[in-house]
C-alpha cells in the first residue's frame, strides 16, 4: 500500500505539468501531441524530450518492481511456462496424433 502511494505521489508531477499546461492552452487530451510538435519544430531541445522518456522508463521500471512482476528469466532447466500459443498447438498435434493409425517403421533404405 505505501509503495502504490509513494509511487503515485512521484507521478503526480508530470500529470500536473500536462494538467495545467492543458487548461492554460485549451490543448485537453491533444496535449502530449502539442509538445511533441513543439519538439520537432525546434522550440523544445532533443535532451528535455530524452530526459522525460527516461522518466518515464524508470517510473514503468518502478511499477513493476513496486508491483511484484518484475522476475527474471527461467533457467534453461525450467523452461518457459507454455503460453496460449504452445497449449494450442500441442492440443492440435496431440488430437491428429491419436486420429490417424500408426504406421510400421521401416529402418532406413528398407522396404
Amino acid at each position: 500500500m505505501t509503495r502504490g502511494l509513494v509511487f503515485a505521489a512521484g507521478l503526480i508531477g508530470p500529470l500536473l505539468l500536462l494538467g495545467l499546461f492543458a487548461k492554460r492552452f485549451h490543448t485537453g487530451l491533444d496535449t502530449p501531441w502539442y509538445l511533441a510538435e513543439l519538439d520537432v519544430i525546434g522550440y523544445v531541445p532533443i535532451v528535455a524530450v530524452v530526459l522525460a522518456l527516461a522518466w518515464f522508463a524508470v517510473a514503468a521500471q518502478l511499477l513493476v518492481s513496486s508491483a511484484g512482476r518484475y522476475a527474471a528469466y527461467p533457467g534453461a532447466a525450467e523452461g518457459a511456462p507454455p503460453g496460449f500459443v504452445r497449449w494450442g498447438v500441442r492440443t492440435i498435434v496431440l488430437g491428429l496424433r491419436g486420429r490417424r493409425p500408426e504406421l510400421p517403421r521401416r529402418a532406413l533404405g528398407g522396404r
